[in-house]
């Protein structure tokens, strides 16, 4: 039974679920804002995935994972109720937020996928980006936050290609998440057109094989803001 639960817990911190109401927040409401929160959570990946094979800390013995530090669940949920947090600054999610992301932690440590120190340590990553957002990129425009985070990720990117044997899966997805949500908003926003149109073709002239592999990320999020675009025009039309 306490098994069941701490499972039902640990989706709290899943960032497939997590980031999941990201992008239907994005899609149907009509606070642009929200393509920051999902621009953060892939960064949030990239640099997770790249300090795990940077610092190779071991995991727990009962760790799905090879690497312990930092915890992806709690990266994650601290970004993305830190953000909230943030950003909505409604009293009731200034409680809901530290208890979700207690709640994930305790599920974690008690499932085996972590021990005190990862869940302790990890939301410093988190709450520090968090803190560089709220005092100064969240007040420039839409455009120069992307080619911000478009730099960071393709550094990112660049650090894990040619310092690691293998890229982590997370570096792929968040890097080319990165670029493709920017491009599209990019198109989307008519700002900054050329730059969209340079990552396009920089994509589509990569490595064949690389481009059919990864390229899929760039596809899925590139067409966020043309979907979001579409249902606010339906919802005004309604």
């Amino acid at each position: 039974m306490i098994n069941e639960i701490a499972i039902g817990l640990s989706y709290i911190s899943n960032d497939y679920l997590l980031m999941l109401i990201a992008v239907l927040l994005y899609i149907f409401s009509k606070r642009p804002e929200h393509a920051h929160l999902i621009i953060l959570l892939l960064f949030a990946m990239v640099y997770k995935a790249l300090l795990k094979e940077i610092l190779q800390i071991p995991a727990s013995v009962t760790s799905p994972t090879k690497y312990g530090f930092p915890s992806g669940h709690i990266n994650f949920a601290t970004m993305f109720f830190g953000w909230f947090a943030l950003t909505y600054k409604i009293k009731l999610l200034y409680w809901i937020c530290p208890i979700a992301l207690a709640l994930a932690s305790i599920s974690t440590i008690y499932l085996g996928y972590h021990d005190i120190y990862d869940v302790i340590l990890t939301p410093i990553l988190p709450i520090c980006v968090l803190a560089i957002y709220h005092i100064y990129l969240r007040k420039i425009s839409l455009g120069n936050f992307m080619l911000i985070f478009i730099i960071i990720s393709s550094l990112c990117y660049l650090i894990s290609f040619f310092t690691l044997d293998k890229m982590p899966i997370d570096v792929i997805v968040g890097s080319y998440g990165i670029l493709g949500v920017s491009s599209g908003l990019c198109i989307v926003n008519r700002h900054y057109q050329y730059t969209a149109y340079i990552l396009i073709v920089l994509t589509i002239c990569s490595v064949i094989n690389e481009c059919i592999r990864n390229s899929i990320w760039f596809v899925i999020f590139g067409t966020l803001p043309l979907v979001a675009s579409k249902a606010v025009k339906n919802f005004r039309k309604n």
